[in-house]
């Protein structure tokens, strides 16, 4: 893909997962696959790992998993290593039951 055609397929993408996000039309791990091919588009890896730790759940021993575990309010304590480490499809079939 030339420059050009790779930024308007990118800009696409983000305001497709934006409408999808707003109007509710995809799963939370349909929107996670589609985050994840935007983030690879964009070439931010650390992106990428942050969003396969919401898809398979997270780790008590990568400094991404644990950051990310801070930044998305994971943790119920920290000092005691404890906190939601379950994926985000597992969280949205707790909420949905």
């Amino acid at each position: 893909m030339t420059d050009q055609i790779e930024a308007e397929h990118i800009l696409e993408l983000s305001k497709e997962l934006l409408g999808d996000i707003e109007l509710d039309r995809l799963s939370a791990d349909k929107l996670l696959l589609k985050a994840t091919r935007l983030a690879r588009l964009v070439g931010s890896d650390e992106i990428q790992t942050w969003l396969t730790f919401e898809v398979h759940g997270y780790s008590s021993s990568n400094p991404v998993s644990l950051k990310y575990m801070g930044l998305t309010g994971r943790w119920i304590d920290y000092k005691e290593g404890k906190g939601h480490w379950g994926s985000l499809g597992q969280h949205a079939v707790s909420i949905e039951t």
